[in-house]
């Protein structure tokens, strides 16, 4: 019994109950995308049983979440000016014009100048992983399908951040990272990879830091559900 009342997951399913009558509403702080927070995170109650079932796609809302949570890890860390985070719905092409796009990222970058930016992308339903080295003109680029970068990606980010360098951006591809097994897993995959490179304090060497193909262990994932849900859970007190 104690050791489900110390399971976030547990805690969680009793608090169902005031989902389904309306979702929670979180703000992120200014630092974290460089947007100011006028809309909320809502976290509905499908993101709740998304979480406590683990076998489920991942809504946009828990990805912008967990960057929240990842960039209070980075400020414990003293780490605020080499790690910055990316707002994964701004980015996307349903919504958003080419232009703002651009404009969101050069800003942002222009403004924060951080080292390394951890970039969540989502592509149809499939989440991948874009890491911006702007100094270096490279992205390294993460996929559980182990599918590449497609082109009007890559043209949209050459605007940005080949364009103020005067240089082709160079992105590479990880000789071997986790390949997902089921269809729903890729955002615990992108969840898992961004807490990998902050708490191991990667910032190059990508081929030697990233050497296995095999699928994320099963306590892996609920590891990710249970930082998850303790940092909502945190938020919500």
């Amino acid at each position: 019994m104690a050791e489900a009342e110390d399971d976030p997951l547990s805690k969680l399913m009793t608090k169902l109950p005031r989902l389904k009558k309306a979702p929670l509403e979180l703000y992120w702080d200014l630092r974290v995308f460089g947007l100011p927070p006028h809309v909320p995170v809502y976290i509905p109650l499908s993101d709740a049983l998304e979480m406590i079932g683990g076998d489920r796609m991942l809504n946009i809302s828990i990805i912008q979440l967990w960057c929240m949570y990842m960039d209070t890890i980075v400020v414990d860390q003293g780490r605020s000016s080499m790690y910055g985070f990316v707002e994964p719905r701004t980015i996307q092409p349903a919504g958003n014009t080419l232009q703002n796009r651009q404009q969101y990222l050069q800003t942002w970058m222009d403004e924060s100048k951080r080292d390394v930016y951890l970039v969540p992308y989502i592509e149809g339903s499939h989440w991948q992983l874009m890491v911006i080295i702007p100094k270096q003109c490279k992205i390294i680029w993460f996929c559980s399908l182990h599918r590449r970068m497609k082109k009007d990606l890559r043209t949209m980010l050459q605007g940005v951040i080949g364009k103020s360098r005067g240089q082709l951006v160079q992105i590479l591809y990880p000789k071997v990272c986790n390949q997902q097994l089921d269809s729903w897993e890729c955002g615990f995959y992108v969840m898992c990879w961004i807490k990998t490179i902050i708490r191991a304090v990667i910032t190059d060497d990508w081929n030697e830091r990233f050497k296995s193909t095999s699928p994320l262990p099963e306590d892996k994932i609920k590891q990710i559900r249970q930082e998850w849900t303790a940092y909502l859970l945190q938020r919500w007190s």
